[in-house]
């Protein structure tokens, strides 16, 4: 078997794991795709450049599709708040242009070490908790909801994520339903995606970056190899998670974040 062809491999049991992880936690699967694809991308291309930038433009990528399976299956459960939805979307859609303007703009190492340390501050704050956060039930009004949305999504498409890791803490400090967080978090994925997608395809439209077979920023083969097998999986995760209760979906959630944030830091340290 060819390197290439085992890069293929690799990149579907990415996208099967990335697809139940979009369906069981709202999120399009970046968390385990972004370290994924860049490891494979340095195994076969040791000479490119931008690695961090095209590896979180294909995870973003990735969820126009993931997402959108994921949408439909708690769309058909009631698990999406439209309310919550119309007042974070704004923002959401601005802040993630921005991302990939910004991500431009940062060297590769850079980028890479703000996931890992981000991975780990939100990988803290699920240990913590939501529901022991002081909340209210009130949700906040469209400016502020704009402008949180703006910060989520800038924050998420720097780091090629579908935003749960923000949007579920930031629903849940407002009261809202366990599930109703999830399902809400992955239709605000695809609000995450397609701009900041879009922004990466322009960005990296004229880069020399070594890497061939690439649409702007995004590497078309790992983009493929994951969506056939993601948009299966993340059927099977909603079901997962609409069986769940709210406070076991809510110890998974924090106890793979941990893990994940973990093995990123050992890799930025040593």
């Amino acid at each position: 078997m060819s390197i290439f062809a085992m890069a293929l491999l690799i990149y579907m049991c990415l996208g099967a794991f990335a697809g139940l992880l979009a369906g069981l936690f709202g999120v399009g699967g970046g968390i385990i795709l972004v370290p994924g694809f860049y490891y494979t991308l340095l195994w076969l291309y040791p000479e490119a450049s931008h690695v961090m930038q095209i590896s979180i433009a294909t995870a973003l990528a990735t969820i126009l599709v993931t997402g959108s399976s994921s949408v439909r299956a708690h769309a058909v459960r009631h698990n999406i708040r439209r309310d919550i939805l119309l007042k974070l979307a704004p923002g959401i859609v601005l802040g993630s242009l921005l991302a990939s303007i910004i991500a431009d703009l940062l060297p590769s190492a850079s980028l890479k070490s703000f996931f890992a340390f981000m991975i780990m501050g939100l990988a803290a704050l699920m240990a913590l908790g939501p529901d022991r956060l002081k909340g209210t039930a009130e949700f906040p009004g469209k400016i502020v909801s704009a402008l949180s949305g703006a910060v989520i999504g800038c924050l998420s498409g720097l780091m090629g994520i579908g935003g749960a890791t923000l949007t579920v803490p930031y629903m849940s400090f407002f009261k809202t339903d366990m599930r109703q967080a999830v399902g809400t978090a992955s239709a605000i994925g695809l609000c995450i995606a397609v701009p900041s997608a879009i922004g990466f395809v322009l960005t990296g439209w004229s880069e020399q970056t070594g890497v061939p077979h690439t649409l702007g920023y995004i590497y078309l083969p790992a983009w493929f190899a994951v969506v056939c097998c993601s948009s299966v999986t993340a059927v099977y995760g909603a079901r997962l998670a609409h069986h769940l209760d709210s406070k076991k979906l809510k110890k998974i959630f924090a106890g793979f974040m941990i893990i994940l944030a973990l093995s990123m830091m050992g890799d930025e340290l040593f």
